[in-house]
């Protein structure tokens, strides 16, 4: 049983992340007990990400705090941080649900707001965010959303913000993918792990992935479209994923036009159960999309 609310397992989860970062060895429990008794300026910055109340107990009582991830949380942590799959992730429950099917119903409505999104978004993301609030919801149900790493950055960040606002959309779960590509390896990360960091470190889509109950994944091992497929396929079969949404870009620096059918056609010939379509930009409509 994990003993953390939905923000202080976000931001713990946020905080081990961080920390590997940084240069800790996240793998033990004694490695990690270690690094936050070190009072190293790393050690520091890690534990800054965490909830207030969640930093205040990680400091009064570090190996409690620690035994609610590597004994009895919803993840093993050296599982985590060797993510050789996908890693399912869902922020609000307080049981594991790793080896469930993700059939159960969301029993928050997915949004209708018009509102703006949030401010500290770059114009373009603003813009596109704008873009999928303001349209109607689409009859494909789609129950996840899987957005296509890029190894350009800015590319990735608005992707990740595109895909955010489809899976708020619908209540779908969220999943993003990429491996340690170059521009992304040099800072110590990966193209999936800094598209949601980038998302869900946003104030606005926290508490509204919170609020609906969204569940998220991250798949960082992979460095090519097919390698994103394969992994994504083992994790759709094991949590029942028949309908899902692929998000990319198809214009710009790291894009290709077709990038959003070409995948769709890719994961429906590997995964031929699954109802598959895209969205891009570029190629926005959902329903149009839709490969049966």
């Amino acid at each position: 049983m994990h003993h953390d609310g939905g923000k202080g397992a976000m931001s713990t989860l946020r905080f081990l992340l961080k920390a590997k970062q940084l240069g800790a060895n996240i793998d033990t429990k004694d490695s990690m007990l270690a690094f936050m008794q070190s009072g190293t300026p790393e050690a520091k910055e890690a534990l800054s990400v965490l909830a207030p109340s969640t930093r205040n107990r990680a400091q009064e009582d570090p190996s409690r705090f620690l035994n609610t991830w590597y004994v009895s949380g919803p993840i093993k942590v050296a599982e985590y941080a060797l993510r050789g799959e996908i890693i399912h992730r869902k922020w609000t429950s307080t049981q594991s649900i790793d080896n469930k099917p993700e059939t159960e119903p969301n029993n928050a409505p997915p949004t209708t707001t018009e509102s703006a999104p949030p401010p500290n978004l770059t114009p373009r993301e603003r813009l596109e965010a704008a873009r999928i609030r303001s349209m109607p919801k689409p009859n494909f149900d789609y129950q996840a959303v899987y957005v296509l790493g890029c190894g350009v950055p800015e590319q990735n960040n608005l992707r990740a913000v595109i895909g955010a606002e489809l899976a708020l959309k619908n209540g779908a779960s969220y999943m993003t993918s990429g491996g340690p590509t170059t521009k992304f390896r040099a800072k110590g990360t990966t193209e999936g792990e800094s598209a949601y960091n980038y998302v869900t470190s946003n104030p606005e889509y926290n508490r509204k992935f919170e609020e609906q109950n969204i569940t998220g994944a991250i798949e960082d091992k992979s460095t090519n479209t097919s390698e994103n497929f394969e992994k994504l396929i083992k994790y759709a079969k094991n949590k029942g994923l028949k309908k899902i949404l692929i998000v990319t870009t198809e214009t710009g620096n790291g894009t290709r036009k077709g990038h959003g059918a070409e995948g769709a056609r890719r994961l429906k010939k590997l995964y031929p159960e699954v109802e598959v379509s895209f969205y891009a930009p570029e190629n926005p409509n959902i329903d149009r999309n839709v490969l049966a």
